[in-house]
């Protein structure tokens, strides 16, 4: 799992590995000094990958 910035730059890796079991996953981003605004992460599972949008509200 990886998060983007409107631009597209990859700005951290949050799940890196192909060894996770079968289930259902969380993850907990610390946005820490991000700034408030309009984020995407991508999730790839095999052979599907998708790409969706969050906001950040601090």
């Amino acid at each position: 799992m990886s998060i983007y910035n409107i631009d597209g730059r990859l700005l951290e890796t949050l799940v890196n590995g192909e060894t996770q079991q079968e289930g259902n996953h969380s993850v907990l981003w610390n946005t820490g000094e991000m700034c408030s605004g309009i984020y995407f992460y991508r999730i790839t599972a095999g052979s599907t990958t998708e790409t969706r949008m969050c906001t950040v509200q601090k």
